[in-house]
């Protein structure tokens, strides 16, 4: 039903650092390169359709590739305790 939209959702949340605002602009971004694939068939442009739905899966990797750098991610602004198992105390 979601064809892998799941891990692009993921992928927002890092990609806007943690930050709706930018997890919006971030959804804009990939919701545009799915729809580039409708528009580049409708223009009968010749490109594979496995490509061009492939696209927002392969700008995934490269958005998480960018801000998975040392800049960014001194800048990212994970949570604290992002990892770490949480292990329920005894009451």
């Amino acid at each position: 039903m979601t064809k892998g939209a799941g891990w692009i959702a993921i992928a927002l949340v890092i990609f806007g650092f943690w930050r709706p605002s930018l997890a919006l602009l971030g959804a804009y971004l990939f919701g545009a390169l799915q729809s580039l694939g409708s528009t580049l068939k409708a223009r009968n442009v010749q490109i594979s359709g496995d490509l061009l739905d492939a696209l927002p899966f392969f700008m995934t990797i490269v958005v998480l590739v960018l801000v998975s750098s040392r800049f960014a991610h001194r800048k990212l602004g994970a949570p604290a305790a992002l990892g770490v198992p949480y292990e329920r105390e005894e009451r």
